[in-house]
């Protein structure tokens, strides 16, 4: 059992940087964005720089979006965030409930392959996560 008990612990650990790191990278993003458009509008004012690197700064939105867009981190972050859910209630199942190890470990399983068919892949459109 504690085997099992291990294993949950460590996915769900895992799920939660993982679901962490992708929410970071969007919030990132958009604040790239945001700071970017900004210098461009400021700098576009001040009209000391060479429009070259100002074109460059103003061109990072687009380019934000398009990376977060492709990358999908919020929508990977709510799928990493609902499994370390899932997760972490088999965890205290098994570890305070005293939960049947066989039954909790098929569960394991069925979340592991439920989990993968809801993955959030490149170029296609959203899933639902319940």
């Amino acid at each position: 059992m504690e085997e099992l008990e291990k294993e949950i612990s460590e996915a769900a650990r895992l799920s939660k940087y993982l679901a962490r790191r992708n929410y970071l990278f969007a919030y990132g993003v958009t604040l790239i964005s945001v700071f970017a458009s900004i210098a461009a509008g400021i700098l576009v004012a001040l009209d000391g720089l060479d429009p070259a690197v100002i074109a460059a700064i103003a061109s990072l939105p687009a380019g934000m979006m398009t990376f977060k867009t492709v990358f999908r981190f919020e929508q990977k972050s709510a799928w990493f965030w609902h499994k370390t859910k899932n997760l972490e209630r088999l965890y205290r199942s098994l570890a305070y409930e005293n939960a049947n190890p066989s039954e909790v470990s098929k569960e394991f399983s069925n979340i592991e392959l439920e989990m993968e068919s809801d993955w959030v892949s490149f170029g296609v459109s959203d899933k639902k996560i319940d």
